[in-house]
């Protein structure tokens, strides 16, 4: 049996019966009833829609339009409703959002035409896509409106992009100057904020890794920020903290860098761009050190034989090794520790300093805080020179480095002294002559001179 009516309507299964009439039969089957056989026809049609794409392309500059031609996989007993959205409605405008398929035309799709503009914006996206979906459909044909929305397939489509160029990722700081950051060696932080020119799609996020230029004066305590599709112009959920790192050195405000190493992202648009693209922020590292040389005891009296102690220390760690030089009349005090193998500078001849000795110490980044204490001592004599003043100069501080040039503070003594003052008497008028050294005769035409006393007196 052949059912030669194949039609376009969706009617399930149908049954048909099939007679047997013996009427005219010969005469021996005139007694034979008739026979009704039901035959089952399954249908070969069944309810859809169908999308044809006529230009999957659409563009921001308007030069494109994507179109798609709608058809329905069988013929419906009525006309056919559908319900049209986009995925991205930032990325595609539909020209209408309903289109009804008339039962005639039910696979003419020339005449059930939708068209999809693309949508423009002001971000360097590149090509994002969308889908075209049917989200209802109505119609008297049981068959089309109890459809299952979700068995219908989507088309794909793809908005051009027309902005050239890179989304910009923007750096401030918190605080008074959101152009400068500023850490301290005190301890204080800067706070990076980031903000990104446009939102990334489809949710994505946007990983920036970072680096200080400098880690001696700043480092990060995070190399990576991560910044969240939803947060991405709210730049105090983006933050990146900068920490000042301390030193001893006195030198000064300091500036650093912070600067992108690499952009990563599942949106092309962010992924494409690189470190380089983003402007380095700059920083400054406040210092909060100050050379000097602290001498802890700068004046004090000894008698002869007694002895004082005065220290010596820099306030800031040294660039470069440094020497601490003092000068003395070693006829008239000592200083221990003697420090060895030393360089003497050469001083001026001075008649009653005729033994000038220089010693010193030097200062390096180990030990540039740690007092160095010197021992002086009153030389004894047996000549009353009376009271003695001597002057410690620290000559100069040997160095190359930041101390170079650095001004150092004298270590005044006054020496009292222990003997008794003696006289001599010459001449025949008994003038009394101080009696502190030997009196040297240098003529016989009525004056001396003398040589080694610390007073004078006229004679």
């Amino acid at each position: 049996i052949t059912n030669p009516n194949d039609d376009d309507l969706g009617n399930d299964t149908d049954t048909i019966n099939i007679a047997v009439d013996t009427a005219s039969s010969a005469a021996e089957f005139s007694n034979v009833a008739n026979v009704t056989i039901p035959v089952a026809v399954t249908d070969n049609d069944s309810a859809n829609i169908v999308f044809a794409t006529i230009g999957s392309q659409s563009s921001e500059d308007g030069t494109a339009t994507a179109e798609v031609q709608i058809t329905l996989t069988n013929e419906p007993t009525d006309d056919v409703v559908l319900e049209l959205s986009v995925s991205d409605s930032t990325e595609g405008l539909l020209s209408a959002s309903t289109i009804t398929i008339l039962a005639a035309n039910w696979n003419n799709g020339a005449e059930n035409r939708i068209y999809i503009d693309g949508v423009n914006d002001n971000e360097v996206d590149g090509a994002i896509t969308f889908d075209l979906r049917v989200d209802g459909v109505t119609s008297t044909d049981a068959a089309y409106n109890d459809l299952d929305v979700t068995t219908i397939p989507v088309v794909t489509l793809e908005n051009l992009d027309d902005d050239t160029g890179i989304p910009a990722i923007n750096i401030t700081f918190t605080g008074t100057s959101q152009v400068l950051g500023e850490t301290s060696e005190d301890g204080a932080d800067a706070i990076a904020q980031f903000e990104l020119s446009a939102q990334p799609i489809n949710g994505e996020s946007v990983t920036i890794s970072f680096e200080s230029s400098d880690t001696t004066e700043g480092e990060l305590t995070s190399t990576n920020l991560v910044i969240e599709s939803a947060n991405w112009n709210n730049p105090t959920l983006n933050q990146l903290t900068i920490e000042g790192v301390d030193d001893d050195i006195d030198d000064g405000d300091i500036g650093y860098l912070l600067s992108a190493l690499d952009v990563s992202s599942s949106d092309a648009g962010y992924d494409i761009v690189t470190g380089a693209d983003i402007p380095d922020a700059s920083l400054r590292n406040i210092d909060n050190d100050t050379r000097g040389v602290v001498v802890t005891k700068d004046d004090f009296t000894l008698t002869e034989g007694q002895s004082g102690e005065f220290s010596v220390v820099l306030e800031s760690e040294p660039t470069e090794d440094v020497r601490f030089e003092l000068t003395y009349d070693e006829n008239l005090v000592k200083i221990s520790p003697k420090v060895t193998n030393l360089a003497t500078i050469a001083l001026s001849f001075i008649p009653i300093r005729p033994q000038a000795q220089t010693d010193g110490y030097t200062f390096n980044g180990s030990n540039w805080n740690e007092p160095k204490v010197f021992t002086v001592t009153a030389l004894e004599n047996t000549e009353y020179i009376g009271n003695d003043i001597i002057e410690l100069v620290t000559t100069r501080l040997v160095t190359t480095g930041d101390y170079q040039g650095f001004e150092t503070p004298k270590v005044t003594v006054i020496i009292q002294d222990n003997d008794q003052e003696k006289t001599i008497r010459t001449g025949a008028n008994g003038a009394i002559l101080p009696a502190a050294a030997t009196l040297s005769l240098l003529s016989v035409g009525g004056y001396i001179a003398y040589r080694g006393l610390r007073k004078r007196e006229d004679v």
